[in-house]
């Protein structure tokens, strides 16, 4: 298991917990329809949250894999996983995969941007947000 990405995928599906003010699109009206709408969401079951993180997980650890070459030196800088006003690639698939693509699109929060580099992970939520560090490790540790 891969720290890095298991636990950009965790924070991910934590997510997926309705309530809460989830959304910031960045001005009150916005911000409050949002809200209500997320808050009429069900719940996905605990399984849909696993199929949901696992399938994240796979599909950042194949990603990530590709960070250093032979020689432990990082060919590209970092991976974007985001949510504007609906989810990104990496999100989609994972949702799609767990059979919530429409409950899952309404409860992720909107403007959040991660950023997975080879040994940190950053998220912004919401309008603006500044990033916040979800976990970061030692160079050598993160290998």
């Amino acid at each position: 298991m891969n720290q890095i990405t298991h636990a950009a995928a965790n924070w991910w599906a934590e997510q997926l917990k309705p309530g809460g003010d989830k959304h910031d699109v960045g001005d009150a009206k916005g911000n409050l329809l949002s809200n209500m709408l997320s808050a009429t969401a069900k719940a996905p079951s605990d399984a849909a949250v696993e199929v949901f993180r696992h399938s994240l997980e796979r599909q950042l650890t194949e990603r990530y894999d590709n960070f250093l070459d032979r020689f432990g030196v990082e060919l590209f800088g970092s991976i974007a996983v985001s949510v504007d006003y609906g989810p990104g690639m990496f999100l989609c698939e994972a949702l799609e995969e767990a059979g919530i693509r429409d409950i899952g699109s309404m409860l992720l929060p909107f403007k959040t941007h991660m950023r997975i580099t080879a040994n940190k992970v950053e998220v912004s939520k919401g309008y603006r947000a500044p990033y916040v560090t979800v976990i970061e490790l030692e160079k050598d540790e993160a290998k």
